[in-house]
Order: structure tokens, then C-alpha cells, then sequence
């Protein structure tokens, strides 16, 4: 996962694997990114193979600070979470809602 900086054109590498379909910037705190991140991830025909349904992932969020690049753990079970795809975050900043790829189903995340 890559960020770039469009007043400066500046790219910084983010320590995060994942792709950016499965994050969503903050609504009410703008320089924060949401993201699902598979617990394993080969490189190997990524995001193709995922994309075209072919791989799954079992995911766990990570909260990261645009400006510095930084990122924490944001939430983790020990079964895991779904497959994430189309995060979205409610208009406060309060949930993470998404859709599971594996199953179609509907999930949300309470973030406060």
C-alpha cells in the first residue's frame, strides 16, 4: 500500500499489505485510513486472483495516520474477520460498515 502526496508527488510506503479497495479514508477525520488486511498475503498474482475470485483472505483492520504513515491494530479476532470489500465509514466516523466477499453479507465495524 502506497500514499501519494498530490500537492508534492511525493509516494510513501505504507508497512501495510493490502490493496487499496479494501480501505476507506475517514469522513470526519480526514487524514485517516481504514483498511482490512489479509493475515497472509502471497504476492503472487495479487490483486488479480483476488479480484477474480480465485483466493480469499481472512482479514483484520488496521487504522492508519495519513500524514505520517503510521498504522496501529485496530481490531483483530481470533477467528478472524470476513473477506472485506467496499468499506465504508458512516458520515461521524462512528462505524465501518462492509460487505463480506466470501458470503455477501453485510458487517459493521463499531469504531467509538
Amino acid at each position: 500500500l502506497k500514499l501519494l502526496d498530490l500537492k508534492t508527488d511525493a509516494t510513501k510506503e505504507i508497512g501495510v499489505k493490502t490493496i487499496a479497495e479494501k480501505c476507506a479514508f475517514g469522513r470526519a477525520r480526514k487524514n485517516i485510513i481504514y483498511c482490512a488486511a489479509p493475515r497472509s498475503a502471497s504476492a503472487n498474482g495479487l490483486p488479480d486472483t483476488w479480484w477474480q475470485g480465485k483466493i480469499q483472505f481472512t482479514d483484520d483492520f488496521v487504522l492508519i495516520d495519513a500524514p505520517s504513515g503510521n498504522y496501529s491494530l485496530l481490531a483483530l479476532k481470533s477467528e478472524g474477520w470476513a473477506d472485506v470489500t467496499q468499506p465504508k465509514i458512516t458520515s461521524d466516523d462512528s462505524y465501518l460498515v462492509f460487505q463480506d466477499k466470501k458470503t455477501g453479507s453485510l458487517w459493521s465495524l463499531k469504531l467509538k
